[in-house]
């Protein structure tokens, strides 16, 4: 009879503060707690910089179409480069060497078009960058082979191994 009184005060006890409502709050409120941190942690960020895409598309248009209206007018035109011999290459080699690049290898190929072989060990990116778009202004030399690697010794060097060739 003791154990039947005991067990009935452990009844009484027993809190009745959990309870079916109260636990669906619960899980309601740390469903709202879930997805709000979804929202600024995801959701947010991502819909940023969609409007931030969204917003150079017109500049992207308009580059676009700037660049096909370029191309209409010089589609008709016959454009006429000169042919590279040794003296344009004995220039491009001594402005190479003018601007401190030091190369292994720089040599010109008698091929139809005209090809130039170079071999650069150590140009900082952007410089390289700025030597081919200089090379395709000045010369009609456009790179058809290049290959870049990483230096490891400085950030922002690479060597370069490339062929440019003359545009016909």
């Amino acid at each position: 009879m003791n154990k039947g009184n005991m067990l009935q005060g452990i009844k009484k006890v027993q809190p009745n503060f959990i309870r079916p409502v109260h636990v669906s709050v619960a899980i309601a409120v740390l469903l709202c707690v879930l997805m709000t941190l979804a929202w600024y942690l995801i959701l947010n960020p991502l819909q940023v910089q969609l409007e931030a895409r969204l917003r150079n598309y017109p500049r992207q248009l308009t580059s676009l179409q700037e660049l096909n209206r370029t191309l209409l007018i010089y589609k008709s035109k016959e454009l006429t480069t000169p042919k590279i011999a040794e003296a344009e290459f004995a220039n491009l080699k001594a402005k190479l060497l003018a601007q401190g690049l030091q190369f292994n290898v720089m040599r010109l190929d008698r091929a139809s078009p005209a090809q130039i072989s170079m071999q650069l060990n150590e140009i900082e990116f952007s410089r390289w960058l700025e030597l081919i778009e200089d090379f395709r202004k000045n010369n009609g030399l456009y790179a058809s082979d290049v290959s870049i690697k990483k230096n490891s010794n400085n950030p922002g060097t690479v060597q370069v191994t490339a062929t440019l060739v003359q545009a016909p």
